[in-house]
């Protein structure tokens, strides 16, 4: 027997699949708090039509996102989203700990200096130049 989206375990679900289920769920919310598009939409800063691409197809930019679950009066956890991965010893914390590390930037300035001057084409100074 085939479960549903909404009993699959988030891993196995597509992002397709996810977005999609995040727009019907968004619907529902603004249907039930009894709010029409075009409320939303003004409450978002965006148009009518970015809130029904949203609830049809789950499609809208993350930041709108975000407004939109302010305007459905949700907090979004986007900590959960990603949550920092647990160290089990203190060998992997350190590891943990190890950032990146960059190597030494040279002087832009210089760099910018010397890419002007081998690009000028060389000009011999004539009667008219008084520098």
């Amino acid at each position: 027997m085939e479960k549903s989206v909404r009993q699959q375990p988030l891993i196995s679900r597509t992002p397709a699949a996810l977005v999609k289920r995040a727009g019907e769920q968004a619907k529902a919310r603004r249907l039930a708090l009894g709010l029409t598009r075009a409320v939303v939409a003004v409450r978002v800063g965006v148009s009518v039509e970015t809130i029904r691409r949203f609830e049809t197809t789950g499609q809208i930019a993350f930041e709108r996102l975000m407004r939109l679950a302010a305007a459905l009066h949700v907090t979004p956890n986007v900590d959960a989203l990603f949550p920092p991965v647990p160290v089990d010893s203190l060998e992997a914390l350190d590891r943990a700990s190890l950032r990146r590390q960059r190597g030494v930037r040279r002087d832009a300035g210089a760099a910018v200096r010397a890419k002007l001057v081998r690009s000028a084409p060389f000009r011999a100074p004539g009667p008219t130049d008084h520098s």
